[in-house]
């Protein structure tokens, strides 16, 4: 993965609304809130929740499920409302490693004062398993943390944005140019096609140039893959404000583009 390092421009930390509940690097912005626990990218499939602990050095696993004593019973989590009362990190570490030095734990309190707690991951949203009620009040620079991080701990010019999702920034003889790669499952199969309309939240549509194929997967749903290359007057729509559907053919995805909305503002500030 190429890299490049950068300064970002100089910003003021004012604060931005966002009806945001996975906090990334920044676990810290929890502390306070209500949670409601819900599901993630596998917990209804798989029947359980994994992370949560009756006791706070995050030992003993809270209501073990019949299939693993590591994982957690899902029924008898799910939908049930906590405060976060902290968030703090592990000092130190046990001979059997389950746990080590920098976990991060979130303490949650229910409304009868019974605690409970949370193993964090920042790098894990697919499996992020609170709704944090209200949504959390997110620093401007909040999106310029997924620049910040890769797994060899440097900026890259490639962001993984989410399930389905990647964005990419190249620039050449000065244009900037960002190649936003889709991943998206339909029950709808379409023919083969070459032009994708994105939504924005504004209302405006946007049409791209594309190579679009459906790829049969393991189930009755069909993959399509495909990427649009963003730049120009798209560009600055997008930036401006964010995409909300994707369109390619009969098959239709709901979108929520806020997170690639905030970092590709960031990368525009990549030097």
């Amino acid at each position: 993965m190429r890299k490049i390092y950068f300064l970002f421009a100089l910003m003021a930390f004012s604060f931005v609304s966002a009806q945001e509940s996975f906090p990334f690097m920044r676990p810290g912005l929890l502390k306070g809130k209500d949670v409601k626990i819900v599901d993630g990218y596998s917990t209804e499939k798989d029947g359980y929740f994994m992370g949560f602990y009756s006791d706070d050095q995050l030992l003993k696993v809270y209501m073990p499920s019949k299939e693993s004593t590591r994982f957690n019973d899902r029924k008898e989590l799910i939908g049930k409302e906590f405060n976060v009362v902290n968030v703090d990190t592990l000092k130190k570490s046990y001979i059997n490693y389950v746990n080590s030095p920098g976990d991060i734990r979130v303490t949650l309190q229910d409304k009868a004062g019974g605690k409970l707690y949370y193993k964090y991951s920042p790098k894990n949203s697919f499996d992020y398993p609170f709704e944090v009620i209200g949504g959390l009040t997110l620093p401007a620079d909040f999106y310029c943390d997924y620049l910040k991080y890769d797994d060899l701990g440097g900026a890259t010019t490639s962001v993984f944005v989410g399930q389905g999702c990647q964005v990419l920034k190249t620039t050449m003889d000065e244009q900037t140019t960002y190649n936003v790669m889709f991943n998206f499952f339909s029950k709808t199969k379409t023919k083969d096609i070459d032009k994708v309309a994105v939504l924005l939240e504004d209302g405006t549509r946007l049409i791209f140039n594309t190579t679009c194929y459906p790829f049969p997967n393991s189930t009755t749903d069909f993959k399509y893959s495909f990427s649009i290359l963003v730049y120009g007057k798209n560009l600055a729509a997008i930036k401006k404000s964010k995409i909300v559907s994707v369109k390619a053919g009969e098959a239709m995805w709901q979108f929520d583009g806020k997170k690639l909305k905030g970092i590709i503002n960031c990368m525009e500030t990549m030097k």
